[in-house]
């Protein structure tokens, strides 16, 4: 089956920061998916 969402390698940067360095993630049909970043 085909995931619904797929990244592979994906990076984000901001001045000063990396956010995300090579980040995989494959979302299938009926899954829950959450992501949690640093609280501010």
């Amino acid at each position: 089956m085909e995931p619904l969402l797929l990244t592979k390698d994906l990076c984000k940067r901001y001045p000063g920061v990396k956010a995300l360095n090579k980040m995989n993630i494959s979302v299938e049909k009926g899954q829950m998916v959450g992501l949690l970043g640093p609280k501010k």
